[in-house]
């Protein structure tokens, strides 16, 4: 994966941006941007507004007013944007209507990797992954003559991966009674399931202090296939959230819609748990899955003793969707229900493993019933 290449961008036009982002990231400081905020810096030392809570409601994170130039104009406009790629097909920012803008630089060229202005931000990185920021430049159509671009919002303590916390609900594969070694019928018939996400900590899978994508902006850079694009830089850390256990496992309990989900353990040798212990369900985001560039996917850890490999999310994301990527904590309308389906599936041949296909449900208590 190379990141994009060609003209190279005027320095002075970069080593020295205009005032407007930088001083829209001190305004926003005083902003309802999150439910709980402070003002602060990155691990780099930018500053930012850092963000430790969202809203309970859409938008979650609600950053400043965007600033926009009337069409055809050529005067520059600020928004808060996500970036969506930073690969091979440049720099695409995206904002909180889910326009996508290809940046390029003040007159119009292709942004080189070595851009001031890109290598200011530590680009390419996965702390975008983590990171709101502020871009001005002009609109024409879909690219933005990129003239300033700084961090604005840094999404601590498991933010981004609080979205799946609550109550899920769907179903889960059945076993194949007698088979050795297990097996479940992956894509046949299934039981319903209920499960609660109740608590965020830190996810092992993705340590702070490992090399990001910057190595490749060093001295003597490393191969791209020894660039691991999933982790991230020291101070940036992913969050899990952390599942009860599966509510009807051992009793039936009532689901969102008032029907009783019935006990999987009265399911005897088909019971889908069988064997597997209480905990162990996580919940997180993974990044740049068989390197998808800048992709963000779910990824599930199956109750303790079931599996031993991770189950991922197949929903893989289109261009202009990221489910529960950075673009969701900052959309305003809810996404489609149907959008929201989680097929988590055994990371590897999936045959023969079992599948959950979750969604998410309204909160409320895991009241017994027969």
């Amino acid at each position: 994966m190379k990141f994009a290449s060609a003209l190279l961008l005027a320095a002075t036009a970069c080593a020295n941006p205009p005032g407007p982002a930088a001083s829209a990231v001190k305004d926003s400081r005083a902003a309802p941007v999150c439910a709980d905020q402070a003002a602060g810096e990155t691990p780099d030392g930018d500053p930012v507004v850092i963000c430790r809570q969202r809203y309970a409601e859409r938008p979650y994170v609600r950053p400043e007013a965007d600033r926009h130039a009337a069409p055809g104009s050529d005067e520059p406009s600020t928004l808060t944007v996500v970036v969506r790629t930073q690969d091979s097909g440049g720099l695409v920012l995206q904002d909180r209507r889910g326009r996508e803008y290809a940046a390029v630089g003040p007159a119009g060229q292709p942004l080189p990797a070595m851009a001031p202005l890109l290598r200011r931000n530590h680009m390419p990185t996965t702390r975008a992954h983590m990171l709101l920021y502020r871009a001005t430049g002009v609109v024409d159509g879909a690219t933005i003559r990129l003239a300033d671009l700084v961090p604005a919002i840094f999404l601590d303590q498991g933010v981004p991966e609080s979205v799946f916390l609550g109550v899920w609900e769907g179903t889960i594969s059945l076993r194949i009674p007698g088979a050795t070694p297990p097996q479940w019928d992956t894509y046949g018939e299934s039981a319903p399931v209920r499960v609660r996400f109740d608590r965020l900590e830190p996810a092992p899978s993705v340590a702070p202090g490992m090399t990001d994508l910057e190595r490749r902006n060093a001295p003597n850079p490393p191969d791209d296939d020894k660039i691991n694009h999933t982790t991230l830089p020291s101070g940036f850390v992913i969050h899990r959230v952390v599942a009860r256990p599966v509510a009807n496992r051992h009793q039936g309990v009532r689901a969102a819609d008032g029907t009783c989900l019935p006990a999987l353990s009265a399911l005897g040798a088909a019971n889908p748990l069988l064997g597997a212990g209480e905990t162990g369900m996580t919940l997180t985001r993974f990044f740049a899955m068989h390197g998808v560039p800048f992709s963000v996917d779910a990824v599930m850890s199956y109750p303790d003793g079931l599996l031993a490999n991770n189950a991922m999310d197949l929903n893989l994301p289109d261009a202009g969707h990221d489910l529960y990527g950075l673009f969701d904590l900052i959309r305003a309308d809810e996404p489609a229900p149907a959008s929201r389906v989680l097929n988590l599936v055994q990371h590897g041949p999936p045959l023969g493993t079992p599948v959950f296909r979750l969604h998410p449900v309204a909160p409320g208590a895991d009241l017994p019933c027969r």
